[in-house]
Protein backbone atom coordinates (compact mmCIF):
# COMPACT_ATOMS: atom_id res chain seq x y z
CA UNK A 1 0.00 0.00 0.00
CA UNK A 2 1.05 3.76 -0.80
CA UNK A 3 0.78 6.50 0.85
CA UNK A 4 -1.11 8.36 -1.91
CA UNK A 5 -3.83 5.69 -2.10
CA UNK A 6 -4.50 6.04 1.32
CA UNK A 7 -6.99 8.15 0.95
CA UNK A 8 -8.86 6.28 -1.89
CA UNK A 9 -8.85 2.96 0.72
CA UNK A 10 -10.13 5.13 3.87
CA UNK A 11 -12.76 6.14 1.48
CA UNK A 12 -13.44 2.73 0.23
CA UNK A 13 -13.61 1.25 3.55
CA UNK A 14 -15.86 3.78 4.74
CA UNK A 15 -18.52 2.92 2.26
CA UNK A 16 -18.10 -0.56 1.92
CA UNK A 17 -16.44 -2.00 5.30
CA UNK A 18 -16.44 -5.34 3.64
CA UNK A 19 -13.77 -4.08 1.18
CA UNK A 20 -11.04 -4.94 3.79
CA UNK A 21 -12.27 -8.96 4.03
CA UNK A 22 -11.51 -9.32 0.47
CA UNK A 23 -7.90 -7.09 0.45
CA UNK A 24 -6.43 -7.92 3.57
CA UNK A 25 -3.48 -5.66 3.28
CA UNK A 26 -6.14 -2.68 3.42
CA UNK A 27 -6.94 -3.59 6.67
CA UNK A 28 -4.18 -2.64 8.49
CA UNK A 29 -5.01 0.87 7.35
CA UNK A 30 -8.53 0.65 8.51
CA UNK A 31 -6.81 -0.84 11.84
CA UNK A 32 -4.24 2.08 12.16
CA UNK A 33 -6.84 5.01 11.05
CA UNK A 34 -9.80 3.53 12.59
CA UNK A 35 -12.81 5.40 12.00
CA UNK A 36 -11.98 8.35 14.50
CA UNK A 37 -8.56 8.94 12.72
CA UNK A 38 -9.78 9.03 9.23
CA UNK A 39 -12.86 11.24 10.53
CA UNK A 40 -9.62 13.78 11.39
CA UNK A 41 -7.96 13.43 8.53
CA UNK A 42 -10.72 13.68 6.84
CA UNK A 43 -11.39 17.05 8.57
CA UNK A 44 -7.39 18.36 8.44
CA UNK A 45 -7.30 17.85 4.18
CA UNK A 46 -10.48 19.55 4.37
CA UNK A 47 -8.94 22.39 5.88
CA UNK A 48 -5.77 21.91 4.17
CA UNK A 49 -7.56 22.36 0.35
CA UNK A 50 -9.54 25.68 1.62
CA UNK A 51 -6.15 27.07 2.43
CA UNK A 52 -4.91 26.03 -0.86
CA UNK A 53 -5.86 29.00 -3.09
CA UNK A 54 -4.23 31.37 -0.53
CA UNK A 55 -1.05 30.96 -1.40
CA UNK A 56 -1.23 31.29 -5.11
CA UNK A 57 -0.44 35.07 -4.43
CA UNK A 58 3.32 33.43 -3.72
CA UNK A 59 3.80 33.18 -7.48
CA UNK A 60 5.60 35.68 -9.40
CA UNK A 61 3.71 37.25 -11.95
CA UNK A 62 6.64 36.16 -14.62
CA UNK A 63 6.26 32.30 -13.58
CA UNK A 64 4.79 30.55 -16.52
CA UNK A 65 1.64 29.07 -14.22
CA UNK A 66 0.92 32.79 -13.10
CA UNK A 67 -1.30 32.73 -16.44
CA UNK A 68 -2.99 30.17 -15.99
CA UNK A 69 -3.41 30.21 -12.77
CA UNK A 70 -5.00 33.81 -13.24
CA UNK A 71 -7.26 32.16 -15.88
CA UNK A 72 -8.46 29.56 -14.05
CA UNK A 73 -9.51 32.33 -11.28
CA UNK A 74 -11.47 34.43 -13.43
CA UNK A 75 -13.79 31.49 -14.82
CA UNK A 76 -14.02 30.35 -11.21
CA UNK A 77 -13.35 27.11 -12.02
CA UNK A 78 -10.49 26.53 -8.91
CA UNK A 79 -9.56 22.66 -9.86
CA UNK A 80 -6.80 23.70 -12.00
CA UNK A 81 -5.58 26.18 -8.86
CA UNK A 82 -4.97 23.20 -6.83
CA UNK A 83 -2.21 21.50 -9.26
CA UNK A 84 -0.73 24.46 -9.85
CA UNK A 85 -0.64 25.58 -6.55
CA UNK A 86 0.83 22.57 -5.18
CA UNK A 87 3.36 22.28 -8.07
CA UNK A 88 5.03 25.46 -8.73
CA UNK A 89 8.59 25.62 -7.08
CA UNK A 90 7.56 29.54 -5.61
CA UNK A 91 4.97 27.78 -2.99
CA UNK A 92 6.53 24.63 -1.71
CA UNK A 93 8.16 26.34 1.37
CA UNK A 94 4.54 28.06 2.02
CA UNK A 95 2.83 24.94 1.61
CA UNK A 96 5.25 23.17 3.38
CA UNK A 97 4.64 25.72 6.85
CA UNK A 98 0.93 25.88 6.19
CA UNK A 99 0.47 22.04 5.44
CA UNK A 100 2.34 20.81 8.62
CA UNK A 101 0.76 23.67 10.50
CA UNK A 102 -2.73 22.56 9.84
CA UNK A 103 -1.75 18.74 10.43
CA UNK A 104 -0.38 19.58 13.75
CA UNK A 105 -3.92 20.96 15.07
CA UNK A 106 -5.25 18.28 13.94
CA UNK A 107 -2.26 15.22 15.08
CA UNK A 108 0.10 16.48 17.86
CA UNK A 109 2.50 13.73 16.17
CA UNK A 110 3.07 16.78 13.81
CA UNK A 111 4.15 19.18 16.64
CA UNK A 112 7.74 20.48 16.16
CA UNK A 113 8.71 19.59 12.89
CA UNK A 114 11.25 22.13 11.67
CA UNK A 115 9.78 23.66 9.02
CA UNK A 116 11.98 26.39 8.54
CA UNK A 117 14.95 24.44 7.58
CA UNK A 118 15.31 22.78 4.05
CA UNK A 119 16.88 19.50 3.07
CA UNK A 120 18.27 18.12 -0.17
CA UNK A 121 16.53 16.14 -2.45
CA UNK A 122 18.49 12.79 -1.08
CA UNK A 123 17.53 14.06 2.48
CA UNK A 124 14.80 16.27 3.37
CA UNK A 125 13.65 16.98 5.97
CA UNK A 126 10.78 15.06 8.26
CA UNK A 127 8.57 17.98 7.47
CA UNK A 128 8.82 17.98 4.02
CA UNK A 129 8.62 14.49 3.64
CA UNK A 130 4.99 15.07 5.37
CA UNK A 131 4.33 17.69 2.67
CA UNK A 132 4.85 15.59 0.06
CA UNK A 133 2.57 13.21 1.71
CA UNK A 134 -0.18 15.27 1.58
CA UNK A 135 0.22 17.46 -1.65
CA UNK A 136 -0.10 14.01 -3.09
CA UNK A 137 -3.19 12.95 -0.87
CA UNK A 138 -4.71 16.31 -1.99
CA UNK A 139 -3.52 15.72 -5.59
CA UNK A 140 -5.52 12.34 -4.80
CA UNK A 141 -8.35 13.26 -3.41
CA UNK A 142 -9.21 16.41 -6.67
CA UNK A 143 -9.99 18.89 -3.96
CA UNK A 144 -11.76 21.75 -5.03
Amino acid sequence: VKSKDIPDILRIIKRSPKFVTIFPDCQAIQLLFGDECAAKMERMFAEMAVAIPSLSDKIPPTDRAYKALQTAKETGNMRPVYGIVLNNAATQRPFIRQSVGIASSHFGCFDGLDVETEGTQKQPTAAEDAARIFKRCLLSLRVS
